[in-house]
């Protein structure tokens, strides 16, 4: 599934797969065989080349199979039980997307972080705008050269191009809900 959706996106983008790898970090030979379906990338690699298209990883998951059918509200309702997930294996971050699907101004999310860990083991940086609301758990976010600790129903506006990371403080694990503009995770 995501080697067709990067094929597609490295073609709009007029990218070889060198470049593309230069980009991303990785291989031209692995962008190759994930495109063709010989090998799934690991979630680092899949969120390095997401980064290199300028997309959403979510983009690159998205399989096209959500069958929104009905009336056109019906259509912008995300049932909880059919929210799109991404898990990052050995990261103990998973996200939940509540937008309709990934061709929106705005992607909104919910994260939830196992306690002691962090959303990278780097800061990293994005086009535009992102708040972030903890819904249950203590959040430290790092951004540039300062922290600060946000506790359940505090919020944080940033400028994505800070580079920024959260981690889960505490007992429990970390929930908030991120608003970035334009989409990019």
């Amino acid at each position: 599934m995501p080697g067709t959706n990067i094929r597609r996106y490295r073609a709009q983008r007029k990218l070889s797969l060198r470049e593309l790898g230069e980009r991303a970090g990785v291989s031209a030979s692995l962008i190759s065989q994930v495109e063709n379906g010989r090998i799934d990338p690991s979630i680092s690699s899949l969120r390095r080349i997401a980064e290199a298209l300028d997309v959403s990883i979510f983009y690159l998951l998205d399989d096209g199979s959500d069958g929104r059918r009905g009336t056109p509200i019906e259509q912008m309702i995300v049932r909880a039980s059919g929210r799109r997930r991404v898990l990052l294996p050995g990261s103990g971050l998973e996200y939940e997307l509540l937008c309709p699907d990934v061709d929106r101004k705005m992607e909104v999310w919910i994260g939830h972080l196992e306690r002691s860990t962090a959303t990278g083991d780097a800061k990293r940086g994005h086009a535009g705008e992102e708040l972030m609301l903890v819904i249950s758990g203590r959040m430290e976010v790092e951004y540039g050269s300062d922290s600060a600790v946000l506790d359940q129903g505090d919020s944080i506006y940033l400028d994505g191009a800070v580079p920024h990371r959260m981690r889960a403080l505490g007992a429990e694990p970390l929930v908030f809900l991120s608003a970035l503009t334009p989409p990019v995770l």
